[in-house]
């Protein structure tokens, strides 16, 4: 059995964009998981992908961060099998005004994938 292994990282009301991790080729998203510590307080929508430059929601789509507890957290069009490295970030979206709190915590479970059968 392959073993798996974690990529995690904290986003805050006043780091808007935080570089997660890079993915190696090869690898498979199983899960991930967001935990909202402390709830992201603009006074409207308040949200978290994670994705890549290209693509901020490829990961992980919207997650409503305007309030605590674990949050579900629904697998972007990247999850599964990847064949290409890429470089992961978590992204932070105000929906109204200029939050003055805001915590949570994103973990991304992920195995690698044995080489490609001939």
């Amino acid at each position: 059995m392959t073993p798996s292994s974690y990529i995690l990282g904290w986003i805050t009301h006043s780091r808007t964009t935080v570089d997660l991790g890079a993915i190696a080729a090869d690898m498979y998203i199983l899960r991930a998981s967001c935990h909202v510590t402390e709830a992201f307080n603009s006074d409207g929508t308040d949200t978290i992908t994670v994705g890549t430059v290209a693509d901020t929601d490829a990961y992980i789509t919207s997650i409503d961060s305007s309030s605590t507890g674990i949050k579900t957290a629904t697998l972007g069009v990247k999850a599964g099998y990847n064949s290409t490295a890429a470089q992961i970030k978590i992204y932070y979206v105000a929906g109204g005004s200029s939050p003055t709190t805001g915590k949570a915590l994103i973990i991304i479970e992920l195995t690698k994938v044995p080489n490609l059968p001939s």
